[in-house]
């Protein structure tokens, strides 16, 4: 039976053949002065280019690279989760497959785990290099006033320690995010500034549209504050309505005339709206509550490379 390593590297990839050498390149030689103690786990999420065939002709050189091949993409976020559950190491790191998440980092998050005794190390983009004003800037900012936790310059790029992982396995939900569960879990943590690298190879895979899908299951799978929202704006325009329905019913009284329909008009179109919002913010909670209901797998694993059938999936 295999020991467990020091560290574990868990990298999600989908269509980064062309990222894969680099990488390993460069994390082997960030590493490589710091322990030789280390486990690279690629989790696959259905790439459509030589990804998985290349990684099988790496593993070959490579005895310390793992990997697992889910049937289709079941997203970045059950890739993270497929990792924790092999991963093996008495800490976890996470970073992406593109090298936008610098390697040079890794000796760094490292040495602060073991020195600093945190339960968590966490790479924070600098927001002074302009990501406050990006959509993920944005969105990190809407959901840190949503939920109560500081998610300014948050990222995936994280180191865990083995007790935080599994805290992590140990959860029952189905649907998580990994960001919001490592805030809410509350372990001791230090963050470490970074600045993303360009990407030099190969394209995004994230679109507007799938960044919008993923902020909206964020937000809907860790805060319940849009359903408070939704109360509140209800409160407020039934407020509104009252003190409308006063002024009407006094200029009434009075005699005076009320010109046209634009005050009708008004109240149909903000009563609308808020009920249009509601109702679709309802909605999309009753679709996270049905998926979780059906209790799916949240991935499927069509095979594996340098992992043992006894290690969990």
């Amino acid at each position: 039976m295999k020991t467990s390593p020091e560290i574990s590297i868990i990298v999600p990839v989908r269509d980064e053949a062309a990222n894969l050498d680099a990488l390993i390149q460069a994390v082997n030689s960030q590493l490589s002065d710091i322990t030789k103690d280390y486990e690279i786990i690629f989790v696959d999420d259905g790439s459509r280019d030589e990804t998985w065939s290349k990684l099988t002709g790496l593993s070959n050189a490579n005895p310390r690279l793992c990997a697992i091949s889910f049937n289709r993409s079941f997203g970045k976020e059950s890739a993270m989760r497929a990792g924790l559950k092999f991963a093996r190491g008495a800490a976890v790191i996470i970073m992406d497959g593109d090298l936008q998440h610098p390697p040079s980092l890794l000796p760094q998050m490292i040495l602060s785990w073991r020195a600093d005794r945190v339960m968590v190390v966490e790479a924070v983009k600098d927001s002074k290099r302009g990501s406050a004003f990006s959509f993920s800037g944005i969105f990190n900012r809407i959901l840190s006033g949503l939920t109560g936790f500081d998610f300014s310059g948050s990222s995936d790029f994280k180191l865990l320690d083995r007790k935080v992982v599994d805290q992590i396995n140990a959860l029952p939900e189905r649907l998580t995010f990994f960001r919001g569960i490592v805030s809410w879990l509350g372990y001791s943590s230090k963050a470490i500034k970074f600045t993303p690298a360009p990407r030099t190879r190969g394209r995004t895979r994230w679109s507007l549209l799938r960044l919008v899908g993923l902020a909206i299951d964020a937000v809907t799978g860790f805060s319940n504050s849009p359903l408070r929202i939704v109360t509140v704006a209800s409160a407020a325009l039934m407020a509104f309505a009252v003190i409308l329905s006063i002024q009407t019913l006094a200029n009434w009284l009075r005699g005076v005339a009320l010109e046209g329909f634009t005050t009708v008009i008004i109240i149909v179109l903000l009563v609308g709206s808020v009920l249009a919002f509601g109702l679709g913010m309802i909605g999309e909670y009753l679709a996270r509550i049905f998926d979780e209901i059906k209790a799916r797998p949240p991935y499927i694993i069509g095979e594996k490379i340098g992992l043992s059938e006894s290690q969990s999936g």
